[in-house]
């Protein structure tokens, strides 16, 4: 487990995850777990650190029936904070992403630091929003896969989506317009009919394979 979160704890709390640490009871530890549901930063600790050592003593971990095993052994192994787990427990989406950063963005995120969320338009535009205040395409926007964007970073995103949103249009594009009186539609200077429209859909099939004819018998 991380030796920062240790040391943040009580001490009697600390010792009491070193004490786990070195239980081989398997009962005893079972009984623990069953103590130590609620959500708290102490008890996720405490969590962590009785499934850590069910894993040690080559327990089926999944014959306890609970859900959230690999975050708690995350948490044991030292690569996610307790904290994190604990204030975005409503928040899971946010959570699977801050999951995957380094142990100080998780920090800053646990603690809802309010970050910067650039704009295309301009330094003038951007806007400093707390992480569990954004919306989703925010936070596509902000939050790689293992970290917190810079500004940089954001613009290539704000980029890449207008890249893929804004229209293409051709510099030799014509005008197209329906001539109603004339029972025609127009592409530039050239008129089609409705026969002719539809020959063109037509034409869009694709063909069907040719059958081959049967020979004769004899």
């Amino acid at each position: 487990m991380d030796k920062k979160a240790l040391t943040e704890l009580p001490k009697s709390v600390a010792q009491d995850i070193r004490r786990i640490s070195e239980m081989d009871d398997v009962d005893e530890l079972r009984k623990m777990l069953v103590r130590t549901l609620a959500m708290t930063v102490e008890n996720v600790c405490r969590l962590a650190a009785i499934l850590s050592r069910l894993r040690a003593l080559e327990y089926d971990l999944s014959e306890l029936g609970i859900g959230g095993v690999t975050i708690f052994l995350k948490i044991a192994d030292g690569q996610i904070l307790p904290v994190l787990l604990v204030r975005l427990l409503h928040h899971q989406r946010l959570l699977a992403v801050a999951a995957n950063m380094p142990l100080k963005d998780q920090e800053r995120i646990a603690n809802n630091e309010p970050l910067d969320v650039y704009d295309l338009r301009g330094p003038e535009h951007r806007r400093v929003i707390p992480p569990m205040s954004m919306s989703r395409i925010e936070r596509t926007q902000v939050f790689a896969r293992d970290h917190i964007r810079d500004e940089n970073e954001q613009l290539a995103v704000l980029r890449e989506r207008t890249s893929q949103t804004k229209p293409v249009v051709s510099e030799d594009a014509q005008e197209v317009w329906t001539d109603r009186k004339r029972g025609c539609v127009w592409f530039g200077n050239r008129a089609y009919t409705r026969k002719d429209l539809l020959q063109m859909i037509q034409d869009l099939e694709p063909e069907k394979p040719r059958r081959r004819a049967k020979r004769a018998d004899g």
